[in-house]
């Protein structure tokens, strides 16, 4: 693979991710936008589990970890290169 090839997969990845964040910030506005009952069921599908500590804090529970949602990205990136 040369220079060119490189700074071309290199553009193509930024450009997916670029996608995807706008994406995200669709789904973010739509989420703003929901009747209370929809903003329910996306945070019911999304959370399992919120436990409040003594001291307020917070641990929040999502039905995806952070790694599986990262490698589905990756997996949509690669499957865009190819």
């Amino acid at each position: 693979m040369d220079a060119c090839e490189s700074v071309r997969d290199v553009d193509r990845l930024c450009s997916d991710m670029g996608k995807q964040i706008s994406q995200l910030q669709s789904w973010s506005a739509l989420y703003n936008d929901a009747e209370p009952s929809v903003k329910k069921m996306i945070a019911t599908s999304l959370i399992s589990r919120v436990t409040v500590s003594k001291d307020y804090s917070l641990d929040i529970q999502f039905n995806i970890s952070y790694e599986q949602f990262l490698s589905e990205s990756e997996k949509n990136i690669m499957a865009n290169l190819a």
